[in-house]
């Protein structure tokens, strides 16, 4: 009866490690498949660009079941992308949408600081994964030359009065936005007083120029969609 016993409690510690290993896997991943998917990016990165990068994490996205990993390129490890292996045939990375979203916030930056000197907060983006479709390597196209999708929003510009200072302040950064690219949207959040005790955010959002070109105060407003949030 005692060795039954024994038995059953090894047996029973058996499947319980099996299960909590299977659990762990399951939300966690595997720490060897981590390893063994970042080189294989890793490898695939380097024969892409032609260029040697820095694995800096591995990671496993539990929603998706994918296995990636976060990478610098040697040569400027102060920028930081991600590459994942969505299936045994299909490797997406980001390190193109990264490049552009440096250079256009370098090419904007001067032109935010100008027409809105006290600003505090603005950010610049891309849309992720679409650098599959344009971008081929070794070589990485500037946004321009790709035509690739860019945004910029200008955060807390200040209080909201539909003057023309106003809306020449957004179309001289609108303008100069779509002078860069044509594939660009801005955006502005401004506050709006509505009494004593209340406010409200007012979010213009203005389309690419390959949608409305804007060369002048009234294309702005014609350009731009204006929604009020209480």
């Amino acid at each position: 009866m005692k060795k039954k016993r024994k038995k059953f409690l090894v047996i029973s510690l058996i499947l319980l490690g099996c299960i909590g290993s299977f659990v762990y896997a399951y939300f966690k991943g595997l720490p060897w498949k981590e390893k063994q998917v970042a080189n294989e990016l890793q490898q695939y990165l380097e024969e892409r660009y032609d260029e040697s990068f820095v694995l800096n994490h591995t990671f496993f996205d539990e929603e998706e079941r994918v296995y990636g990993a976060t990478f610098s390129p040697t040569k400027d490890q102060s920028m930081a992308f991600n590459a994942r292996k969505e299936s045994e045939d299909a490797i997406m990375d980001d390190y193109p949408e990264g490049v552009w979203q440096r250079e256009f916030q370098e090419d904007i930056e001067p032109v935010v600081r100008k027409n809105f000197p006290k600003l505090k907060d603005w950010y610049v983006g891309t849309a992720y994964g679409q650098s599959g479709e344009l971008v081929e390597g070794p070589t990485i196209p500037t946004y321009q030359e790709a035509g690739a999708f860019m945004w910029v929003e200008v955060s807390k510009a200040g209080v909201f009065n539909d003057s023309e200072q106003q809306w020449e302040q957004i179309y001289q950064l609108v303008h100069e936005v779509h002078k860069l690219t044509s594939t660009a949207e801005v955006s502005f959040s401004f506050d709006e007083k509505k009494g004593a005790k209340e406010e409200a955010e007012v979010y213009i959002s203005c389309m690419p120029a390959e949608v409305i070109p804007v060369k002048t105060v009234q294309d702005a407003k014609n350009a731009c969609e204006m929604t009020r949030f209480d």
